[in-house]
């Protein structure tokens, strides 16, 4: 249900306009607190400035008794100018002095305070590229002051320029001409600057970089106050809200699923029953109880195995399983699934009319409520083609041995087998003696059907689990089997050798019998020899043994030595 209200495009949109909401107040309170901030510190810097210059007022009057006494002993010169006078902008300067002199004592960050002027009398006041930037502005009359939040190093500071009145009459008595300036001003500074001024021309402003990082962190501090008050109330408003439509929506939708359900109910118990009708005709299932008596089973399950459900029914498995399906397949399966895991594998079957099939099938268990296994669930599916196609694949099509491919494959793996078993491992490679002088004689046709008979045989003889024969190429022969001893492995050689002679085939052209007969070669290997003798060596050692049987006369068993 909450999933639903989640997905519900009325919940989004009211979950946007949160969203959106907040953002919006944060950017405002952000905006709000850095205003505030730049505002506090223009602030203190103009009452520090007027605190500055009403102390630099009081020292100029209290300076009016002494330049009055200078100008009537005609020691002042220009009205007021005396090297032994302080002037208005250096009684400023000392001010700023001893006012970030305080500064540092109450571990405060101090001003950095200067008379930038384009034209002064002092070089440490001439302005910068910046500086005179904002004195263009100011006599362009676009701006009478400036501020700007920078930064130095790691600290911050609010950079505040104001411009200094302009230039009068009177100023012009100094610093207009350089002819008509006291020659004691000239003398004082060594330079011809801070002369050529005009009326009405600011030629000087007080720029200050005051430090505002207590003010930043101030303004920081309410900053994320105010932000995370407002997002707690908000969000708090918002999960009100949506508690209240979400109780709105539960019970509009219990409503509407009562109105309903009993439709439902029906439409899908019916379609239900036609899938199990489906799955029971398509799809092979069985149940069974613990004990692996079948309980249930599928039609499709019957067709494949010619049952009816009452034969199958309250019988175990075993009345479909093929006497070739070994019995360490059965046990592996019951160790896995009464340990609660699940098996898988490939099992050939025997249908009621006699007929083999293959599946593959899973098995898993079925458990109660508190978790205990009460029977078992099998899934089957028909893999009787595939199986048909993987033995086409590795079977020679006229004899139905297995053919050269698949040698290559079981090789190894039955090489390994015996050594595990600590048997013997044999490889047998024969060949039909003066089997072209047959083909010439009686025929190809003919030959084949030698082919055939002779690879019956060799089945005959070797039909153990691990026996494997192979039709390695024309009338040449491979047979891998295992033994005790190397006289059984010799001896089982002989018996195949004495047989095929035994089926009496006709061979007129046959120097070694009158019959059809064979010339073996046997490579034996002990289960202490190391595995790394290839397919390659293996069958030229037994076409060395091959070689000597017949060079001794043909119709002849020798064993190579390795």
């Amino acid at each position: 249900m909450f999933l639903l209200h989640v997905k519900n495009s009325w919940f989004q949109l009211r979950l946007f306009g949160f969203i959106v909401t907040a953002i919006f107040l944060i950017i405002f309170f952000k905006t709000m607190t850095q205003d505030s901030t730049i505002e506090a510190a223009i602030k203190k810097t103009k009452v520090m400035l007027m605190t500055n210059k009403a102390i630099s007022n009081y020292v100029e009057q209290e300076q009016k008794t002494s330049i009055d006494t200078l100008k009537k002993n005609n020691i002042l010169d220009k009205e007021y100018f005396n090297p032994k006078l302080q002037s208005a902008s250096y009684i400023i300067k000392a001010v700023h002095h001893l006012y970030n002199k305080e500064q540092k004592k109450n571990s405060h960050s101090p001003y950095q305070f200067k008379f930038a002027s384009s034209n002064p009398l002092n070089p440490t006041n001439r302005a910068d590229t910046f500086e005179l930037s904002i004195l263009k502005k100011m006599n362009s009359k676009k701006i009478t002051e400036y501020t700007q939040v920078t930064k130095k190093g790691t600290k911050h500071y609010l950079y505040y320029a104001i411009a200094t009145d302009p230039i009068t009459k009177s100023c012009l008595n100094c610093h207009g001409n350089p002819n008509d300036a006291p020659k004691s001003l000239i003398k004082e500074y060594s330079s011809n600057s801070g002369f050529g001024y005009k009326v009405g021309e600011i030629i000087a402003m007080e720029s200050i970089y005051t430090p505002i990082d207590e003010e930043l962190k101030a303004g920081e501090k309410l900053f994320i106050y105010l932000s995370s008050i407002t997002i707690i109330i908000l969000l708090g408003v918002f999960i009100l809200t949506e508690y209240v439509f979400l109780q709105l929506s539960k019970k509009r939708f219990a409503q509407e699923r009562n109105l309903l359900l009993e439709d439902k109910l029906a439409y899908q118990n019916e379609a239900l029953q036609k899938s199990l009708n489906i799955i029971s005709q398509h799809i092979m299932l069985s149940k069974t109880d613990k004990n692996g008596v079948i309980t249930s089973v599928s039609d499709a399950l019957c067709q494949i195995s010619g049952y009816t459900k009452e034969e199958l029914i309250g019988k175990a498995h075993n009345i479909i399983r093929h006497p070739d399906t070994a019995s360490k397949t059965f046990e592996e399966m019951w160790k896995r699934i009464k340990k609660g895991e699940t098996w898988q594998g490939e099992i050939k079957n025997c249908s009621k009319d006699g007929k083999y099939f293959w599946v593959d099938i899973i098995v898993t268990p079925d458990f109660d409520e508190e978790h205990e296994i009460i029977g078992y669930s099998s899934f089957w599916h028909d893999a009787s083609h595939k199986k048909r196609m993987e033995l086409m694949s590795i079977t020679d099509t006229l004899t139905r041995l297995y053919n050269r491919r698949y040698f290559e494959n079981i090789f190894k793996i039955e090489r390994m087998r015996a050594k595990r078993d600590n048997k013997l491992f044999i490889f047998l490679m024969l060949d039909l003696d003066y089997f072209k002088r047959y083909n010439d004689t009686y025929g190809h046709q003919a030959g084949d059907q030698v082919l055939i008979q002779v690879a019956q045989c060799m089945q005959k003889i070797f039909q153990r689990a691990g026996d494997f024969s192979f039709r390695l190429g024309g009338e040449e022969f491979g047979i891998i089997y295992s033994a005790k001893t190397n006289n059984d492995a010799i001896k089982m050689a002989n018996r195949l050798r004495k047989n095929i002679e035994f089926l009496e085939i006709e061979h007129k052209s046959n120097k070694a019998s009158e019959y059809v007969s064979t010339s073996v070669g046997v490579v034996v290997i002990a289960p202490e020899t190391e595995c790394n003798l290839t397919m390659d060596k293996l069958i030229s050692k037994a076409d060395d043994a091959l070689y000597e049987a017949k060079s001794h006369g043909r119709n002849k068993v020798c064993k190579a030595s390795l």
